[in-house]
């Protein structure tokens, strides 16, 4: 098999097989597709959708994967539900950042870490300081066990390693989740 680079797309549909009716030629899309670094591909149109008005080919390059990765850590495998709480680790980053949304969708309280030059980053979307602490040192452990009163949180979206999963594991409430997006 020939190796190809490229998962994720944005452009214009120059062309639509039979059944495809969702877009049409000449629309602006993205979604998944494969050797799609490249000036022209083909993609399954089930795997496609309009890019929103207003925003640019290489904004929406970006989305496919961090939401679908998000989705599949948040709804698939941890069931996050109403009124739940969450840590997401690197919270400003790709990943955390839809993840921050679709936990905020599904109407979960969001804490986060994130290097603090990003923290700005986390109150312009929305947390307040008590929900972000820094991802380079285990103070986050303690700060978000009193903001819950020692409860600690259902689900843990993990993007740390070595001591920083043992105190994001002291983090979980009984029944709590934890997923790791690490190598």
């Amino acid at each position: 098999p020939i190796p190809w680079l490229g998962l994720e797309v944005a452009g214009v549909v120059t062309e639509v097989g039979l059944g495809v009716e969702h877009v049409s030629v000449g629309q602006r899309v993205l979604g998944m597709g494969q050797a799609t670094f490249s000036s022209s591909t083909v993609a399954d149109g089930r795997l496609l959708t309009p890019i929103p008005d207003g925003m640019s080919f290489e904004e929406a390059a970006t989305i496919p994967l961090v939401f679908l990765t998000a989705w599949y850590a948040l709804h698939d495998l941890a069931a996050l539900k109403s009124g739940e709480t969450i840590l997401i680790h690197a919270a400003a980053g790709g990943v955390g950042m839809a993840a921050y949304q679709l936990a905020t969708l599904h109407g979960a309280t969001v804490y986060a870490t994130a290097s603090e030059p990003k923290w700005n980053k986390l109150r312009e979307m929305g947390l307040e300081d008590g929900y972000i602490a820094s991802s380079r040192d285990l103070a986050f452990g303690e700060s978000f066990k009193g903001h819950t009163g020692g409860r600690g949180v259902d689900v843990v979206l993990n993007a740390l390693a070595r001591e920083f999963v043992d105190t994001s594991l002291s983090l979980l409430s009984e029944g709590g989740r934890f997923l790791e997006m690490g190598k």
